[in-house]
């Protein structure tokens, strides 16, 4: 980024532009000049420039690509190392009278000539292409309370190294729990204006004092006309901006009950999948404990049958007889197992393993959005809170000029008529400059 900064100390001037001493004369010596003005133009670049100090383009073509059912965009730098992934790029066929976009392979599947039945030789890319990351990142509206932030950090820090005890606050009155309500800044006509009345309203002759008085009536006059064009101004802004919090709390309330509703399914989704893994368990368990005592009996009985003697064969018979059966339980039994494995779409312990590692993933998704959920609902209080103390906020006087002034902003909102704003309501001090104009 470049900065193009530009230091100012003008001096005090009257609205002919000539500059004043301290008794309010014009003066051309610039030691008798007052200088109590100064202030900075900072001009910033919205374009990067590299490490060689060329210019960063704004944005790339991107190619919207696919490959099978998915989608993705990509760069010509970064298209050949896709392509040989199997990614391709999409263009526009005519099939009828309808126009598709299609790969080429796509367009081969369908039967058309993937060059001859093109419409166009130009691939489909993203509208407006791939923004610059670092441009986007510098021109993205969240910067500005961090910049106001880091000039709010640095004057202070130079103000405590200077031994100067005051600081500055970047936050809004509202943020930092101030009664006051901002002022209307005066511009450079406005000064002019004070100006001009200053240097005329010195004269001591009898037309000058009637100017005066003149002057003091015409600016009441223009006082209280400032003050109503002003205050309907600030009634609309304070409306657009309730009217706004009014539909973010009622998104936030909405989205709130459709995340309730996909929780409550996830938690019905991993308790019956953990009922069925315990199932499964429990059963395979059990498997288990029987297979391994057949097996002790299995071994209990070949023992003795080796040392039977060589004569015995009906003793020798029944144990085979015996050892087989108990054989036979064990084969059934893991087949049954296997019945039971097979049921749930599983088909061995590695299987049974992975289904409880996704279930174990499955319930950390469903913690993340129980937590999800918290902050949503942390939102809507904060968005609550935030409407409630601008509600509040509004001197009465205005109160009802407020709630007709939502009454029509609800009305154009039903009519597709954008309404958002997010000045804060201004009034109060113009009430106190009514009561002193009088």
């Amino acid at each position: 980024m470049c900065a193009d900064i530009a230091i100012h100390n003008p001096p005090v001037r009257d609205d002919l532009g000539r500059a004043l001493d301290v008794d309010g004369n014009p003066t051309a010596d610039k030691k008798k000049m007052i200088f109590q003005n100064p202030h900075a133009h900072i001009l910033l670049t919205v374009r990067s420039l590299d490490e060689n100090g060329k210019w960063e383009p704004k944005s790339q073509i991107e190619y919207r690509c696919k490959r099978g059912k998915e989608e993705r965009g990509f760069t010509a730098s970064e298209f050949p190392k896709a392509q040989l992934d199997g990614w391709e790029k999409q263009y526009r066929y005519q099939i009828g009278r309808e126009k598709v976009w299609l790969t080429k392979s796509e367009a081969a599947n369908r039967g058309l000539n993937v060059i001859a039945d093109r419409t166009s030789k130009m691939p489909r890319t993203t509208v407006h292409g791939r923004e610059n990351s670092k441009t986007a990142y510098w021109n993205n509206e969240e910067r500005v309370p961090e910049w106001r932030t880091a000039w709010e950090n640095a004057v202070n820090q130079t103000l405590k190294e200077l031994g100067i005890n005051e600081t500055i606050d970047s936050r809004s009155f509202i943020a930092q729990g101030r009664k006051e309500i901002p002022s209307v800044h005066m511009g450079i006509s406005a000064k002019n204006m004070d100006r001009r009345a200053v240097r005329i309203s010195g004269t001591g002759s009898d037309i000058g004092e009637l100017n005066k008085d003149i002057r003091e009536y015409n600016d009441s006059v223009h006082t209280y006309q400032d003050i109503k064009a002003v205050a309907d101004t600030k009634v609309k802004d304070t409306a657009r901006v309730l009217e706004s919090y009014r539909g973010k709390i009622t998104q936030s309330a909405h989205l709130g009950s459709v995340a309730m509703k996909g929780l409550q399914t996830a938690q019905q989704a991993v308790k019956q999948q953990t009922d069925d893994l315990q199932q499964v368990q429990s059963t395979a368990d059990l498997v288990l404990a029987a297979n391994e005592k057949s097996l002790a009996v299995v071994e209990q009985l070949t023992q003795l049958l080796n040392n039977c003697g060589r004569l015995e064969f009906r003793r020798k018979s029944e144990l085979r007889g015996q050892i087989e059966r108990e054989q036979t339980k064990i084969s059934d039994r893991k087949q049954y197992m296997n019945n039971v494995l097979a049921q749930r779409g599983l088909t061995d312990k590695e299987t049974l393993l992975g289904a409880n590692q996704a279930l174990e993933q499955n319930r950390e998704e469903l913690r993340k959005l129980e937590q999800r959920i918290a902050e949503m609902k942390q939102e809507r209080a904060l968005l609550e809170k935030q409407y409630s103390d601008i509600e509040n906020g509004i001197p009465e006087i205005y109160r009802s000029a407020v709630e007709l002034e939502r009454d029509a902003l609800r009305q154009d909102s039903k009519k597709g008529i954008c309404v958002h704003s997010n000045r804060p309501f201004i009034g109060t001090d113009l009430i106190r400059k009514t009561k002193r104009s009088k």
